[in-house]
């Protein structure tokens, strides 16, 4: 999984966004991973996913 920190997040946000249509992308702040950005697609997938587990 491809990572990049908060700042380059901020800063290449558009690029990111075409990124994460991929693959997901850990955003780091500090060398921490804060949060997982993924496609809409993917989310959609995950939510249905856990959905169909309950």
């Amino acid at each position: 999984m491809r990572s990049c920190t908060a700042t380059e997040a901020k800063t290449h946000f558009g690029k990111l966004l075409d990124q994460v249509q991929h693959r997901p992308v850990q955003v780091l702040k500090h060398g921490r991973v804060v949060g997982v950005m993924v496609s809409a697609q993917d989310h959609e997938a995950m939510r249905n996913f856990c959905a169909n587990r309950l």
